[in-house]
């Protein structure tokens, strides 16, 4: 496979080849991705550091040296852990490869079904309408219970029969369990 041919088969899948050297440092071996301009584009002048832009990748340098080094597995994947790129957050997961004597680190950025964020965000929008429900079913339940002990009070009373009869229809109705409103009740 020519080299030109690799190059943009990692540019099309969005994939960042880096090589580790004997020296440990570390070299690209692909273009970079679009996705990696930004976090590129923020060290400036400066010396790209990869545990700067990728704390993340710090734990998992350990167990990609530890591999490259013993040589028992060909490849170790890392789990997906997010970056900062500009205003945005990325997620992202290392590879790093032994391939004969050549120790290579890969950076995926994952999409759709690998980004639990959304699906997340989701489910805490979802808890948070679920608690604003339950306060609202509170606020209800206290306003029925102060509805019926009124009720209750003004039965309490001397009361003309239409009176006493409207009373007692508002004191069952408030009092029910279900919160159904009897038909005969509902306002028309």
């Amino acid at each position: 496979m020519s080299v030109d041919l690799l190059a943009e088969v990692m540019q099309a899948l969005e994939l960042f080849g880096m090589e580790r050297r004997p020296d440990s440092s570390i070299v690209a071996i692909s273009p970079p991705p679009p996705w990696l301009t930004p976090i590129l584009e923020a060290a400036g002048d400066t010396p790209f550091s990869l545990a700067q832009a990728f704390p993340f990748l710090d734990d998992f340098m350990r167990e990609a040296e530890a591999m490259w080094h013993d040589g028992a597995a060909s490849r170790v994947v890392s789990g997906a852990f997010t970056a900062a790129a500009g205003a945005d957050q990325l997620l992202l997961r290392a590879s790093a490869l032994a391939l004969g004597n050549r120790s290579v680190l890969v950076l995926e950025r994952l999409h759709g079904d690998a980004d639990a964020r959304p699906l997340l965000q989701r489910a805490r929008e979802n808890k948070l309408e679920s608690e604003r429900l339950v306060r609202q079913v509170d606020a209800l339940k206290t306003t029925l219970a102060t509805a019926a002990r009124l009720a209750e009070a003004l039965l309490d009373t001397e009361l003309p029969p239409k009176q006493r009869e409207l009373a007692e229809r508002i004191s069952r109705t408030v009092s029910q369990p279900s919160g159904d409103v009897p038909p005969s009740t509902r306002p028309g």
